[in-house]
């Protein structure tokens, strides 16, 4: 979903490049990103099971200036 988790759109069209996996047991939802957006970015993913459901905002942090790696070393 959109910033404001109302409307629909690709995962790409936000974050190009980004991947969204959901486990085939139903459990956990990874999300990649290859690259950092320029820009940080605000995402909505929202789940629904039946009539329940929950929204997950998520805040992408931007590519640090200098473009130095990130992660878990």
């Amino acid at each position: 979903f959109d910033q404001t988790c109302q409307q629909e759109v690709e995962l790409e069209t936000v974050t190009p490049g980004a991947t969204c996996q959901r486990a085939a047991a139903g459990g956990m939802v990874a999300l990649t990103f290859p690259r950092l957006p320029t820009q940080t970015q605000k995402l909505c993913f929202v789940c629904t099971r039946g009539a329940e459901s929950c929204k997950v905002i998520i805040d992408v942090a931007a590519d640090p200036a200098g473009g130095a790696a990130v992660g878990i070393t």
